[in-house]
């Protein structure tokens, strides 16, 4: 709009309550592990049009402010040092454009029960159970 990227300013408007969570955490408990859980690989290169309805620059668009916001969580977690963890690796290939066996997010069109543009129970298990093994 105008051109401002208004996603990427959305992003950054959000990092002061992201910085005042960690902060409140911190506050309630001192010896707490925090680690804070960045975004997905929601869809792949040039997407996969007709079965995501997306033109292939929309869909690269969208994935490039997902990785922003991973990006800046990173860095806000290294300034507060707490810990990242990266969920993009294990969602690689089970992206929306991926098939519906395979898939842990969903795209515009979900085929699982879910919310479009969020994870699936397939995808909710494989992010835990990562994330389990990440913490042990």
């Amino acid at each position: 709009m105008d051109g401002v990227d208004t996603i990427a300013e959305s992003t950054k408007a959000q990092v002061p309550a992201w910085s005042e969570l960690i902060d409140s955490i911190r506050a309630k408990a001192p010896d707490a592990r925090i680690v804070l859980v960045g975004y997905g690989t929601y869809i792949r290169p040039g997407g996969c049009f007709p079965d995501q309805p997306m033109h292939p620059a929309d869909a690269d668009y969208l994935q490039a402010k997902v990785d922003d916001m991973n990006d800046t969580q990173r860095t806000l977690a290294a300034e507060k040092g707490i810990e990242f963890f990266d969920t993009r690796p294990v969602t690689e290939g089970h992206d929306s454009c991926a098939a519906p066996e395979d898939r842990y997010l969903e795209g515009l069109v979900p085929t699982h029960q879910a919310l479009p543009l969020h994870p699936n129970a397939l995808g909710a298990d494989a992010v835990g159970t990562a994330l389990a093994d990440y913490l042990r």
